[in-house]
């Protein structure tokens, strides 16, 4: 009776082996039996983004460890301002000192513009004069010559001779007076019509003065806003590269952010059965060996070209199996799924 009882267990877990086997060959080589599924398992992955410095500079605090959560927009990294606070303020002074350049310049201008009316006006009035004197330097002269005939003759005075010579010489006198002061006048037109094109060309520099400063400022303030690092979005912190105290080149990253939102499984599915894979089709994903407890998903990515077999097919003997990249996108991964986690993932092959 014992015999027989002993016996009947010897069969029982020898069928459990069988039964086993039967399902573990199943799994690894018949993926595709269950109808309808195709069963493999992947690694899950998730959007990574960094943390990254646009400029060199001294870390002078870091909003979190690894593991802590960050919200896309929130303060991650201060570096030292001191030195671009400083050049800002120099920047502004520049700025300053350039305007007022600019009204200098300004101020110039426009007495150039006032002496050239100036000098224009009175140009004009020494012509009129000039004009005028030598219109009465010729009745002058002829009133003289006519004395000195009227003289020699015994008809006139002495006096007489000498007043009209003293007419005459007195209206020479200010035909050259108001020659002179033409001249002057001309000089002086010429000498404010430069001082106007050299003070709008000193109004142009001070300008190019005042653009380079702007210029300057604008620098130094994006300068000096680059030195708060915000989280580019939403995730955990799984890795920090810099500690507080520590030099940052530009360009490198100081965090690693995974957006756990936005996650997915990678699976390497065999080219004998990646023709049974659609976009979109429906996917349950199981962690934890919990297959009680599914995942829902969908295919989001197919990869176009084949890899070579993996570790496992090699040491198989299955060398020449090909496969190809899919991921299994979570939609609604709750905060179970963590980056580097092993999943299995369940396909639904019937989607056509």
């Amino acid at each position: 009776m014992q015999a027989a009882r002993r016996t009947k267990s010897i069969i029982a877990v020898i069928l459990i082996v069988i039964i086993s086997a039967v399902i573990l060959y199943y799994r690894l080589y018949n993926k595709d039996e269950i109808v309808g599924y195709l069963e493999t398992t992947g690694d899950v992955e998730a959007t990574e983004v960094e943390v990254a410095s646009k400029i060199s500079g001294r870390i002078v605090w870091l909003c979190c460890a690894v593991g802590d959560v960050v919200q896309s927009g929130g303060e991650a990294v201060r570096l030292d301002s001191a030195e671009l606070e400083a050049r800002l303020a120099g920047a502004r002074a520049s700025v300053a000192s350039a305007n007022e350049a600019v009204a200098e310049a300004r101020v110039l201008h426009e007495n150039a513009v006032a002496g050239l009316d100036a000098s224009k006006g009175q140009a004009l009035a020494a012509a009129s004069e000039v004009r005028r004197v030598q219109a009465l330097l010729i009745d002058a002269k002829a009133n003289l010559e006519r004395a000195d005939g009227l003289f020699s003759g015994g008809f006139i005075t002495k006096k007489d001779m000498d007043f009209a010579k003293a007419q005459h010489d007195a209206l020479q006198a200010q035909l050259a007076t108001g020659a002179a002061q033409k001249r002057t006048a001309d000089a002086n037109v010429k000498i404010f019509a430069l001082g106007i094109k050299a003070a709008a060309a000193g109004i142009s520099t001070a300008l190019s003065r005042v653009n380079e400063a702007l210029a300057a400022e604008a620098a130094s303030k994006v300068a000096l806003s680059d030195t708060v690092i915000n989280a580019p979005a939403d995730g955990v912190i799984v890795y920090k590269s810099y500690e507080s105290g520590e030099t940052v080149p530009p360009g490198a990253s100081i965090y690693t952010i995974n957006d756990l939102s936005n996650m997915w499984v990678r699976v390497d599915i065999e080219e004998t059965v990646i023709d049974k894979v659609r976009l979109g089709a429906p996917v349950q994903v199981f962690i934890n060996n919990r297959f009680d407890r599914p995942y829902d998903g969908r295919i989001i990515e197919i990869g176009e070209l084949a890899g070579f077999a993996t570790q496992r097919d090699v040491t198989r003997g299955r060398q020449d199996i090909k496969t190809f990249r899919v991921k299994a996108g979570l939609l609604k991964p709750d905060g179970a799924f963590k980056p580097g986690m092993s999943a299995t993932v369940r396909i639904d092959t019937s989607v056509t």
